[in-house]
């Protein structure tokens, strides 16, 4: 836009050059030269205003899309709008700063790490990555574009229809980091698997239960587990019930000592 009104402005003065007298070329330079003091300034703003509005809208699709996608409602359209894909696997991130860092600059870290523009709600602190992201690495160069510690909690999604379930788990798991006083870093589920399950009985069970399945291929080990588990996960218990916790693991271990 302002190279077509430079364009126009040469070859107005050059036809100008040709047919006005000597006489008549410093007035016109003038008013030549206002105008396009007057024009350029306002091309520029009219410009800026249109990118803005553009951008602006293009955030507020992003904002919608990412909404659909947390909350389970539909999303395709939005996601055709907004020109992203949401196939696939996605790793729902959840993030709780020690203070209130700028959005733009998370922002910034988020896409400067993973290459891309990531979906992310600057409100709830919670971000869409694409496939298996390496969210311990992501959290690392956050704290380092920020300038302070980042807990976070992630979750993966196999299909966009279970980002909203996997983002539910990711911030039950950042709340209980948090109340645990757990250091900063990246978490999963399985790292507080147990402290979950106790503050929240639910589909934790099944995973927590899925630990021990190893033990399967040693029973004595697993009846020896299960005894100090009735005993309050007290290994004095054994002592006054030697004959009914006695196991091949335990004789061994007593007739050595002999």
């Amino acid at each position: 836009m302002i190279a077509a009104y430079l364009i126009g402005a040469d070859v107005w003065w050059q036809t100008l050059t040709e047919v006005a007298d000597p006489g008549e070329l410093a007035g016109a330079g003038d008013k030549l030269l206002a105008c396009l003091h007057a024009a350029l300034p306002a091309v520029v703003l009219a410009h800026q205003n249109a990118q803005e509005d553009l951008h602006s809208e293009d955030k507020r699709v992003r904002r919608a899309l990412l909404g659909a996608l947390l909350e389970g409602r539909p999303y395709e359209e939005l996601a055709g709008v907004a020109r992203v894909a949401v196939g696939g696997e996605h790793e729902v991130v959840a993030f709780a700063f020690e203070s209130d860092p700028p959005s733009r600059l998370v922002q910034s870290s988020l896409g400067a790490f993973t290459g891309i523009p990531v979906l992310m709600d600057h409100v709830a602190r919670i971000a869409l990555l694409p496939g298996r992201s390496d969210v311990p690495g992501l959290v690392a160069r956050l704290e380092k574009d920020v300038g302070e510690p980042v807990r976070a909690a992630a979750a993966r999604s196999s299909v966009p229809a279970a980002i909203s379930s996997a983002a539910q788990e990711a911030g039950r798991v950042l709340d209980l980091v948090r109340r645990l006083g757990r250091p900063p870093g990246c978490y999963r589920l399985d790292d507080v698997l147990l402290e979950h399950q106790l503050a929240r009985p639910g589909d934790g069970l099944v995973r927590l239960a899925a630990m021990l399945n190893p033990l399967e291929e040693h029973p004595y080990l697993l009846e020896t587990l299960r005894v100090f588990v009735e005993r309050g996960l007290n290994r004095r218990g054994r002592r006054r019930s030697r004959a009914s916790t006695a196991t091949p693991w335990t004789t061994g271990c007593s007739e050595s000592a002999r």
